[in-house]
């Protein structure tokens, strides 16, 4: 690998643009996971498995994932027998305390606390983010005075998430914030929690019932959510022909 000394910062010359979606962009992805995958690789048994249960599926992929961690910090010197807790151990603990200081931080204010995503399936990997929704009445104009405000809430948790990073949880909050206005109102990133989110605040079922009525909404419309591997599309509406106007 070619080394270039420099003299100063100054030197030092910008990082490179890539626009989105170009072929610059999409190379520079390819070799980060291509040096991820060979510097921490993480090895699974081949073949189909066959499970009886759910939780039978999950206890076999967490013992697959404390395997990963185990040879992993056998490479790096760490101590490999020292035990690490399951993967949705880790992110419990986090739920828990993440829901324990957004009620201490927004106190009275605090209409729904929503995890969603992998963390609210309950099928977090290492590497998930924990995508949450905060309902807040009222909360200050605009998004960035909004994630200043959550700075409360993250480093309230910094030693549960420093905890977490210790044995190989590399996560972090990835929070949506609304006011009840702005939830009442709706938006396409609901679809994604009309099945799967786990509401640990939820003041009068307020969250709920927006829920609820979109996925009335949903299927009136006959919408149905098509997977993709671990991935989902919605067809919103099955029967659509050029020209259909409709709304969720």
């Amino acid at each position: 690998m070619p080394v270039t000394k420099f003299r100063s910062a100054a030197e030092v010359p910008p990082p490179p643009v890539r626009s989105p979606g170009s072929d610059e962009l999409l190379r520079a992805i390819a070799s980060t996971w291509a040096s991820a995958a060979w510097t921490a690789p993480l090895r699974f048994p081949p073949g189909v498995h066959r499970h009886r249960t759910v939780e039978e599926a999950n206890a076999l992929s967490d013992a697959w994932l404390l395997s990963n961690a185990r040879r992993l910090a056998r490479r790096r010197g760490r101590d490999a027998d020292r035990p690490y807790p399951p993967v949705r151990e880790v992110f419990q603990g986090l739920l828990n305390a993440l829901e324990a200081a957004c009620r201490s931080h927004y106190g009275a204010r605090l209409v729904t606390l929503a995890v969603f995503g992998s963390a609210g399936r309950g099928t977090p990997r290492p590497d998930s983010d924990v995508d949450l929704l905060l309902v807040v009445d009222p909360l200050p104009d605009g998004r960035i005075p909004r994630v200043r405000e959550f700075d409360a809430v993250e480093a309230a948790l910094s030693a549960e998430l420093d905890a977490a990073h210790g044995v190989g949880i590399d996560t972090r909050l990835s929070p949506v914030f609304k006011t009840p206005g702005e939830a009442e109102a709706g938006s396409p990133l609901f679809l994604d929690m009309v099945d799967d989110a786990r509401l640990l605040v939820d003041r009068d079922g307020f969250f709920a019932s927006v829920l609820a009525r979109l996925r009335r909404r949903l299927e009136s419309l006959g919408a149905r959510r098509v997977w993709r591997g671990n991935a989902w599309i919605w067809d919103l509406k099955p029967d659509y022909r050029p020209g259909d106007v409709f709304e969720i």
